[in-house]
Formats: C-alpha cells, structure tokens, sequence
C-alpha cells in the first residue's frame, strides 16, 4: 500500500479587476508596488494628464512634494459620465484624505498639507456600481493658484466688499473647478454698471455666472471670445456671488476680474403704496409726463382714448360700509407688504410724483381699455411716478368684497413693481390666480408666493419668483433657501435645468390647460407659450431622476449625461397645437380684465 499523496495542482486563475470604492477608500491599502510618477516644477507648477478606468481598477499616482504648503489634487471628468472617488495615501498606506463628490457634483477635489521632500501616493476609481470612463487627474502646487484661494464653492467666495464705483482684480487664475466671489452696492445700477473677466481664450476658455443672495442663477455670459460680461443694468443694490469656471473644466494661468457699478440711490418713499379710495381727475398733461419712464407713448392712448385725461370716481360710493371695506382693504395689503418693508397707506389727491413710488386710484373710471389697469411693468421700480387703476368689485360681505379687492390691488401693484402675469394655475399666486381660473375662484387671499413659475402665454419673461423679486427690489429680510438646482432661461424656447448633485429628482408633465410643469425637488415651474425644448445637463449619475408622465407635446426633451437618450423627441398632439402657437387662453367666461396693456 503505498503512502504517496497526490501532488497539489495549481489552475492559472483569470485575471481578476481590482475592487473600486463606494465612496470612501479603505483606511490603509498595501502601498503599490507600481505606481505612476508626478513631479511638480517652480516652472511647471500645475502637472495634469488624462487616464480611464476600464475595470473597476484603481489607478495610483506617487508624487514628492518639492516644497512645503497646501496642494490641491483633482480627478475631473470632461468627457465622460464616470463618478470618480480620489484618495491620499502615506508611504504606509494609510489614508490621510480622501473625497468623493465635490461641490455637489461627481468629480473628486481634495486639499492636503505637505512638508517639502514628503511622499505619498494618490489613488483614483470609479464609484462602486457606476461605470468608469475618461478622466483628467490634476496636481497644483501652493502658490500656484492666486491669493484668493481658497475661493472654490459659493460658501468660501472670496467677499469683495460694497463696490462703489469700480474695482479690478489682476492676475487671477484658474487652476482649479471654479472661483466665487462675494461683492454688494446700494442704489439702482444703470447701464454701466457690469461684472466683466477677461483672458485669453487660447490658453483656456472661461465661462461667467451671477448669483443673487439666495444662490439662484441670475444670468450667465459662455461665448468663447476672451471676455465675458453681464450687465447689472437695472438691479436694486443687494449681495451677488460671481463664479468664474473653465468650460469643459478648462484651466487658464491668468484672468482679470473688473466690477463697475455706477448707481443712484433710491428714494425711501418707495417703501410706500398710496391708495386713492376718494376720487381724482388726472389730465392728460400729467398721464404723458408719467408716463416718460414708461418708455412708449402709446400706452397712454390705450387708456386715455380720448386724449382728455382720466377722471376717477370714489370707490363704491353707494355702499354704507364703504368705509369698513377700505379698513380691512389696508389690513390686508399690510398683511401681504409688511415682510417687504413696505406700507400701504391711505392717499388723497393726485399721485404722488417723482419718489419712485406707486399711487393707485381706485374706483370707477373713465379709462378705455378695462378697469383694472396698471400702466407699465416698472422692472426694477424705477420710474420716477407710477400710477394704476382698481375699479369696482361687488362680491357681497363688506369682508368678500374687501378681500377681493385687496387681492386686484396687490396684482396691479406688484406690475409697478416689475412682476409679470405667470402661470401659476390653482395656487393663490397674486400674480396669477385671476389669469388661470374662472371668476367663482378668484375670491381668495392671494400673496406673492415664494414659488417659481414660468410666464403666463407670453407675458413677460420664462419665468419669476415673485417673492424673491420683491426681496430683491426692497432688500428686505430675506430667509428663504435656494433650489439645489439651478434654471437657465436666458435662450428664448429653452428651459435649461442644471442638477447640482446626486438624487436631483426632476418630473415633467404636460397639465390640462396646455401648460407644461416641471418640478425640481418639489419646486414648481409652469411654462406656457413659447417653449421648444426642456433640456437637463445632470451633474450626478443614473441616480438622479428624471421622469415624464405623460406626452409632453410639442416640446422637445433632452437629458445631456444621464443616459436617458429614449426622453428625446417627445411629440404634442394636434388638439394643442393651436395653443402653443399662439399662446392664447382665456378664462372660462372669456372675460380678460385686468392687467398689463395690450394683453
């Protein structure tokens, strides 16, 4: 019997892919054995170069520092979807930093400390379950970038100050994602005034974008020349947030960054709504030298016909509780104003010029053209006299018909003010609610709502948020919380979303009344006539949600990195055509009667 054992046999195993990360790397890693060399120059301080991940591997990077600071280390992805997650090892394996997603987007940013002549190694993967793809890794020195960093999210802007007249910041650079600014002024800004960068746009083309207070996306300036300006033309001094960024996640070694503001105060009297419930007559001298800051003559031809002025007559003077509706008129406006600093006050006699403020003369009229009327929509609430017009309603109660009538002031108002007619559907949007329902609902407590909605038909520009205009207008106690993504409708027909991060959730839908909605994390937007295309650029992965319930119509769909390219192309039907063609809808009675002019 023998007692050989049998030889042990050893099977080649298939190559096996490395593990990725799920976000955060392990706390110590066997140190590579192999691992791609980076080295930093006084004259190259900046060392970038593009890699992919093809297998879930991870791909390790060892570099010395030549000098003692911060380094900033980066894996971007300007040509792929891949979500990358970046890590910093010692020479012992040990994790010493690491990041995931930064800035609420999938890239990889991180920050670390080194003394001059240290080593470690630097890891890149794609996030566990998400595919890989391109990548771009980047190293820069301390003292590479410009005095201003750290400035890389809207929460570190580097804050310039109240700008008074002009103000440049030379020889900047762009080395990393993105630069943000914090800067402020009082007054109204004029034609002059504008936030400008200019580069070269061979050595790496920069885009501009400018944020209000809250963090929403006001207006932005990518063309591809070596500038980019936007105008401040018009804005009510507050604080804004400049973000300076490489398109395509370019770089450049050098930008200056110029703001000019020239503006003139505003008068205080503003804060003020004067309310004529008494009766006045307005020549027709004085309707024209108002209306020199509406820009267009004609407009009063549209409600004074006649070419001999406008007489008003008291409102409701046949009614015995006149005076108890004009009380509870006034709580109500107060209500409503009180959060903007601004106080509705009883008015006699003619209106009061030439203090950039707002006097409504209510009661019957001999206006053509309705009885609801305001004449211009004062963007920014600068004309130097505003007027409008509130005829009579009779809802029955002393308290409907007071309720009713506070709710038309308000509306015409808020025109003085610069808010258009939006779409706001069923919601007690002041703005709104009579243009997008029958008369039996109108008889509510509307308010400007801290909601966006796109335009009513083709009234105005896409879309606005007229409590956040009304703040911005009167600087007045703001504490509302941005919408963590951001909306672009400066292209007429295109209603751009940009995500800002992971689990964005985004529906779309085409209602009944031929408006199209689209909610972002809750956040409502309607838009009516004149939308082409809805188009999403998602900043996250498959995990960002987008969902259409419905037929959109005619609007195109497209989401630009989500891979959801079966969204493109949706189709109206023929039933609706004619309404977005036009842009046209009418209450359920046919009745239009209030408003802006020559709608």
């Amino acid at each position: 019997m023998s007692d050989r054992r049998p030889k042990l046999k050893f099977d080649v195993l298939e190559e096996r892919a490395l593990p990725s990360w799920a976000g955060t790397p392990p706390t110590i890693i066997a140190p590579p054995d192999t691992a791609g060399k980076v080295a930093i120059t006084s004259s190259k301080p900046v060392k970038f170069a593009n890699a992919s991940i093809t297998k879930n591997e991870v791909d390790f990077f060892t570099f010395v520092a030549p000098t003692t600071g911060s380094y900033n280390f980066e894996a971007t992805t300007p040509k792929s979807d891949m979500d990358t997650v970046l890590g910093v090892f010692d020479t012992f394996g040990n994790r010493v930093a690491f990041n995931n997603d930064f800035g609420g987007g999938t890239d990889s940013s991180v920050n670390f400390s080194l003394l001059a002549g240290q080593k470690i190694f630097f890891g890149i993967t794609n996030h566990t379950d998400t595919p890989g793809g391109k990548y771009r890794w980047q190293v820069t020195s301390p003292g590479a970038d410009d005095k201003y960093e750290e400035n890389d999210s809207i929460t570190k802007a580097k804050n310039l100050g109240n700008i008074k007249t002009n103000k440049v910041l030379a020889d900047l650079k762009m080395l990393d994602l993105t630069d943000f600014f914090k800067f402020s002024f009082k007054g109204q800004a004029d034609a002059t005034s504008e936030v400008q960068i200019d580069f070269n746009n061979s050595l790496g083309d920069l885009e501009l974008r400018l944020f209000d207070k809250l963090g929403n996306l006001v207006r932005a300036s990518t063309g591809n020349t070596n500038s980019e300006v936007i105008s401040l033309d018009g804005f009510i001094g507050s604080t804004f947030y400049i973000q300076v960024y490489g398109a395509s996640f370019a770089t450049n070694p050098d930008y200056d960054l110029s703001l000019n503001v020239a503006a003139t105060p505003v008068a205080k009297a503003r804060r003020t709504l004067y309310l004529n419930f008494d009766g006045a007559e307005i020549s027709r001298a004085k309707l024209e030298s108002y209306g020199a800051g509406w820009g267009d003559p004609s407009f009063v031809d549209y409600f004074d016909s006649d070419a001999n002025g406008i007489t008003i007559d008291p409102l409701l003077s046949g009614r015995g509780d006149r005076e108890q509706i004009i009380k509870r008129m006034l709580y109500h406006l107060n209500q409503d104003l009180n959060q903007f600093g601004v106080t509705a006050k009883r008015h006699f006699g003619s209106a009061v010029e030439n203090k950039n403020t707002t006097t409504i003369f209510l009661g019957p009229s001999s206006l053509t053209g309705g009885y609801h009327i305001a004449c211009d929509i004062d963007i920014g609430n600068g004309n130097p006299t505003d007027i409008a017009f509130v005829g009579n309603e009779d809802w029955g109660s002393a308290e409907d018909t007071a309720l009713a009538l506070a709710d038309v002031t308000l509306h015409e108002a808020g025109h003085t003010w610069g808010l258009w007619h939006v779409s706001s559907g069923t919601d007690l949007e002041s703005m709104g609610l009579r243009y997008n329902t029958p008369q039996s609902s109108w008889l509510a407590n509307t308010s400007f709502r801290d909601t966006t909605y796109a335009q009513y038909s083709n009234h105005g520009p896409s879309s606005i948020n007229t409590f956040q205009t009304m703040h911005t207008i009167f600087g007045y106690g703001f504490a509302s919380p941005a919408v963590s993504a951001t909306v672009d409708t400066s292209v007429d027909g295109i209603f751009a979303i940009t995500t800002s991060g992971r689990n964005d959730v985004i529906e779309t839908e085409r209602l009944d009344s031929g408006l199209v909605e689209v909610r972002i994390n809750g956040r409502v937007y309607r838009i009516g006539a004149g939308l082409r295309e809805i188009r999403i650029y998602t900043q996250g992965d498959n995990r960002d949600s987008v969902t259409v319930l419905g037929d959109l119509g005619d609007v195109d769909l497209n989401v630009d990195r989500s891979g959801t390219a079966l969204l493109n192309n949706v189709k109206i039907d023929d039933s609706m055509k004619d309404y977005w063609l036009t842009g046209y809808m009418a209450h359920e009675d046919g009745a239009v009667d209030c408003g802006y002019p020559r709608y």
